[in-house]
Order: structure tokens, then C-alpha cells, then sequence
């Protein structure tokens, strides 16, 4: 993806607008529901699972929108947006608690920057701000994003649970697919000549991922290891690196870029459908409902410590 498209002023103040009611009511839904004692697993499956397939969309959209046409950024933007989300949620998964800021400065205020720049841009034009300012502030950003993911990862090594280490690291095999993922986003021909495409693939991988976790951390089970099913993302990058490689030629290599894209996304829609029926049977098992067998949880929770 290239982010050097001009968008109309009125589409990014209507972006900045949608985005600022999604934060809001995104912050308060967890409060008002445990407020009245309405909060329950599925809720939080459910706010998790509408979460991750968004902020692949909300970063590409925002980089658009600036003319961020600077691809190492994009891509490190990407990757860590992914990585920190991830392991936020792998963090809450051993201790409880979600790791979602670092210092002071987190999620949150990543997003109320963000929906600033947006609304200043919609009245100031996509060329207003310079690629200094642009490059500066993105640089913050991703340097925030890395500092939670080194607290998530230090903080739950740490903590001590019935689960060894390396096992626990094994669990982290999603944030090499994420650099690929970013990497493909911001290089492959796919990508750059069907963004949406992409994107929508990228948002996919998200919502598996990051579903898996939240669903063992709130139904107290053991993490499905979807992340060893989902190889196939590297499809639209084989082509590309045998291009650079000199191994066949520009046609053949964009062809199969191409080709390795489509299959892609339609493989990553067919194990969304299958993974979210696991998802759903699990749920409802735990709630009381259905009939699939939920294997015990392997690890000590603060939560199953209470029970």
C-alpha cells in the first residue's frame, strides 16, 4: 500500500467523527456493563472480536489520510499496532489483566492523537503537515507500541504459573506471522493493487488470533493453537521473494503475487468460518449450553484462584 492517495476533506472529517464515537463507546461499553452486572465472557468475546478486525482498517485508513508514503513506517506501524494488541491480550491470559498502556501513555491516548490529527487534516489539507512532522510522530507512536509489547513479554515470563516458559513462548508464533502479514501489506503487488482485499484478510488474522486468547482467559480453558493453521499467509510472499531473488522473472513474479493474494484471502475466510464455530461452541458450552467438551485450564489464574 502506497498512502499517497487524495482523499476529500469532508470523508476524513466524517472518519475522524466515526472514529471518535467507536473510541468513546468502545471505552465506556466495559464500565456501564460491569457497573449494572451485565458483563459476561461472551460480551467480552464479542467486544474483542469487533476490536481486532477494526484496528487493521483504522491504521490503514489514518495513514491514508496523512500521505504517509514512507513503507518502512507503514509497515513497522502495522506490525506493532498487531504485536501490542496481541500482547495485551497473551498478558491478560496468565495474570488477569490486560496490558494496554506503558507510562501513562497507551491505547487510548494513541487514539485521541490520532482523532485529532484526523479532524486538524480535514480542515487543513492532506499536504499541510510535513513529512518531518508526519515521520516524528509516527516514530513515537510505534516506540510506545514496542515498549508495551517488551512490558507484556517481560511482565507475563515473570509471572509464575504452572505452564513453563518456553512453552509460553511458543504462544508468541503469531507476532512472526504479523511481520510477515505487515510486510506483504506494505511490499506485495496483491496488496498494493487490491488494498481492500488485503486489509480485509490482515483484519481477519486479527480477529483469530486475538480470539483464541481472549476466549481461554475468560472461559478459564486451555488456548487453541489456531496460529500453527494459518502458514498460508506466506503464500503472496513466496512469489515476491523468488522475484527478488532473481529466481523468475518481474511478469511471473507479479502473477504469482496475483494469484498467492486471491488464495490467501479465501483460505483466511474459510478458517475464520471454521475457527469461529469453535469459538461459538466453546462459549456456549461454558455458559451451560451445547454439547462440546472444554478441556481443563492448565494454568493458575488469579480468577481460578478465587473459585
Amino acid at each position: 500500500m502506497t498512502y499517497t492517495k487524495t482523499i476529500p476533506s469532508w470523508c476524513i472529517f466524517y472518519f475522524a467523527v466515526a472514529f471518535l464515537v467507536y473510541q468513546t463507546m468502545d471505552a465506556l461499553d466495559g464500565i456501564h456493563a460491569r457497573n449494572h452486572k451485565m458483563s459476561s465472557p461472551l460480551g467480552q468475546l464479542f467486544d474483542a472480536g469487533i476490536d481486532a478486525p477494526l484496528h487493521g482498517f483504522l491504521a490503514s485508513i489514518h495513514l491514508e489520510s496523512l500521505k504517509m508514503n514512507d513503507a518502512v513506517l507503514g509497515f513497522l506501524y502495522l506490525f506493532t499496532l498487531a504485536a501490542s494488541f496481541y500482547m495485551g491480550h497473551w498478558h491478560m491470559y496468565y495474570t488477569g489483566v490486560k496490558c494496554t498502556s506503558f507510562g501513562g501513555f497507551g491505547l487510548t491516548e494513541g487514539q485521541v492523537l490520532g482523532i485529532a490529527s484526523l479532524f486538524a487534516t480535514s480542515v487543513l489539507g492532506q499536504d499541510f503537515w510535513s513529512h518531518t512532522v508526519k515521520s516524528v510522530t509516527l516514530i513515537i507512536v510505534i516506540f510506545i507500541e514496542l515498549l508495551m509489547v517488551l512490558f507484556a513479554l517481560v511482565d507475563t515470563l515473570k509471572y509464575s504459573c504452572s505452564v513453563p516458559r518456553l512453552k509460553r513462548l511458543r504462544e508468541l508464533v503469531p507476532l512472526a506471522q504479523f511481520i510477515g502479514l505487515s510486510y506483504a501489506m506494505t511490499y506485495t503487488e496483491f496488496c498494493i493493487r487490491c488494498p481492500a482485499l488485503g486489509m480485509f484478510a490482515m483484519s481477519l488474522i486479527f480477529y483469530l488470533q486475538n480470539g483464541k486468547l481472549v476466549l481461554a482467559s475468560v472461559t478459564e480453558t486451555k488456548m487453541a493453537l489456531f496460529h500453527l493453521d494459518l502458514v498460508y499467509l506466506w503464500l503472496p510472499l513466496i512469489p515476491f521473494a523468488l522475484q527478488k531473488m532473481g529466481v523468475i522473472g518481474e511478469t511471473m513474479g507479479v502473477e504469482g503475487q496475483m494469484w498467492g493474494g486471491y488464495l490467501f484471502v479465501a483460505l483466511t475466510v474459510e478458517r475464520t468460518i471454521t475457527c469461529s464455530l469453535i469459538l461459538v461452541k466453546q462459549v456456549t458450552k461454558y455458559l451451560g449450553y451445547g454439547f462440546f467438551e472444554v478441556p481443563p485450564r492448565a494454568i493458575d489464574s488469579p480468577q481460578a484462584k478465587d473459585q
